[in-house]
């Protein structure tokens, strides 16, 4: 999710290049020195008695190979924990946390206090679960130096990239989805006028060469042949245009109809409660106002954020 929603700020919002390296470790759990995992778990204050007995289990802990239905001679695992106990994936995530705590302080500058490395996240983005792990920027030479800085770190502490794994990847930049227009929200709504795919083969003329072709064949048409970027802007719906005047509306509602009808004009949504008129009116009508009277007396004032 906040992979997804990082993609999302620097592509759509910011409209810029968001670079991403996607992280994987070689036999993550088997690999990871004990001595140091040992001295992370007694400064993250694991008690005495609990280190005793990771230290006895530690020492005990044998492995037995398996090929096919045959199993070879038991011997100590000198490093990592058995695939699968129950103190695996605590004991490396304390050492993957310290890792990461330590790359910050190299790669992060926020001043000497972690309190302000959150507010560094819309330009960064560094998330680990387990073994897999993902560091994002928008500077591909600032990711470049972290990324060798990490695997470093990361080859103190026993663990080997998987270069067969670890992937690359450059997101480019979209367009910001906008709201319906009015004919295709009330298709949505009513099921009446055309579909996408009826409007997509509309017969359209080629502004340069008049030659005649399918609507969604326009864009292809004109970077192929004219060398000319065809960019077609969202038919934005009435209540966004700079032409709308603002306008209140005041229902009383009867509790008898279980849906009521949007009073603006032409709009064909139904609600069943207030708090989903609020929202229609949020999305679909910003720079309106409704006032429910049974709700309040007056109007409720909108929010400066989100318009809700």
């Amino acid at each position: 999710m906040e992979s997804k929603l990082f993609q999302q700020l620097a592509g759509l919002l910011d409209q810029e290049t968001l670079f991403k390296a996607h992280l994987d470790w070689a036999k993550a759990f088997a690999t990871f020195h004990k001595e140091r995992a040992f001295m992370k778990l007694h400064e993250y204050g694991f008690p005495p008695k609990m280190l005793t007995l990771i230290a006895l289990q530690w020492d005990k802990m044998q492995v037995m190979p398996k090929q096919a239905d045959f199993f070879g001679i038991p011997f100590y695992q000198d490093s990592g924990q058995i695939t699968g106990s129950i103190l695996g994936p605590l004991i490396f995530s304390i050492v993957v946390d310290s890792v990461v705590r330590c790359w910050m302080t190299i790669m992060v500058d926020d001043g000497g206090t972690s309190a302000m490395t959150g507010l560094a996240v819309k330009e960064l983005l560094l998330p680990f679960y387990a073994d897999d792990g993902m560091i994002a920027s928008r500077d591909p030479a600032w990711l470049q130096e972290a990324l060798a800085v990490l695997v470093a770190l990361f080859r103190r502490a026993g663990l080997e990239i998987n270069v067969k794994k670890t992937k690359v990847m450059t997101c480019h930049p979209g367009f910001i989805k906008t709201h319906f227009s009015d004919a295709r929200y009330k298709r949505r709504i009513t099921g009446e006028g055309p579909s996408p795919q009826q409007l997509k083969k509309t017969a359209v003329t080629c502004p340069r060469c008049n030659k005649k072709m399918n609507k969604a064949s326009l864009s292809a048409h004109m970077e192929r042949i004219h060398g000319e970027p065809c960019v077609v802007l969202p038919e934005l719906p009435e209540a966004f245009l700079a032409s709308h005047q603002p306008r209140a509306y005041v229902i009383n509602w009867p509790r008898v109809h279980k849906k009521w009808k949007c009073p603006v004009e032409g709009c064909p949504h139904k609600a069943s409660t207030n708090a989903n008129f609020h929202n229609h009116f949020m999305h679909r009508h910003p720079y309106d106002s409704i006032h429910v009277t049974d709700e309040s007396l007056e109007p409720w004032a909108k929010c400066e954020l989100c318009g809700l």
